[in-house]
């Protein structure tokens, strides 16, 4: 999620976001996958799907 869909979907304002906001936030117990806008709906599932076989 981009921050500038963050600051309008939150109460806080920019200056507060900025502090704290990490825009790839990954967790490190899980490899998690980030997906591109870009990428068209059968492109995510084609990709989750090879991933889950995987």
């Amino acid at each position: 999620m981009s921050f500038k869909i963050v600051i309008e979907q939150n109460e806080f304002g920019e200056k507060e976001m900025k502090e704290w906001w990490n825009g790839k936030d990954l967790l490190d117990i899980i490899p998690e996958v980030c997906l591109q806008k870009e990428l068209s709906l059968n492109e995510i599932v084609d990709k989750i799907y090879k991933d889950v076989l995987e």
